[in-house]
């Protein structure tokens, strides 16, 4: 027995809801069962999710296939975890949002004083759009990866939050 067969049948979750959860088709999980072909890589996604959320989870020794309260409280809690998480990643994007709108204006700003050279008297302003065109790119470039960043992290969330909805649904 492989070890995805187990984790399904120690949950007595039929094949078929199964690969609902894993958004696989049912063909696909009895091949990955079986050995005889790999999940495919967004059902291994929500596995690897499904395996965090479980790893305290221990089965009850019976042969009972009844999910103990616990399991289910555990679920519900996760998803309220998620979805906490997933608002404070939503105000993180709409931050880092306006900073890169600020940026880019700031950018279009000194690409026009670039273009127009100012008059003698400005020495001053040419040094700090000097200044400027030199820290601008790094502050753009810092914005981007910070939005990267929060875009993976909400995927994953998504992840955690869509596998613990789909066993919960399950149950």
């Amino acid at each position: 027995m492989t070890f995805l067969q187990s984790f399904r049948e120690q949950f007595g979750i039929s094949q078929n809801d199964f690969a609902g959860i894993l958004q696989c088709h049912t063909s696909q999980l009895t091949m990955a069962e079986s050995g005889r072909r790999s999940l495919p890589q967004e059902s291994k996604t929500i596995l690897r999710h499904l395996e965090q959320a479980f790893e305290q989870y221990v089965p009850p020794r019976n042969n009972s296939n009844a999910i103990p309260a616990s399991v289910t409280t555990f679920l519900q809690n996760k998803i309220k975890k998620c979805t906490a998480e997933l608002a404070q990643l939503a105000l993180e994007k709409e931050t880092l949002e306006k900073k890169l709108t600020t940026a880019q204006q700031l950018e279009k700003l000194l690409l026009a004083l670039k273009s127009n050279p100012l008059p003698i008297q400005a020495e001053e302003a040419a040094l700090q759009i000097e200044i400027l065109d030199r820290k601008l790119p790094i502050k753009l470039t810092k914005i981007y990866t910070e939005l990267s960043t929060n875009q993976i992290k909400i995927g994953s969330v998504n992840g955690e939050l869509s596998a613990a909805l789909a066993v919960l649904n399950q149950l």
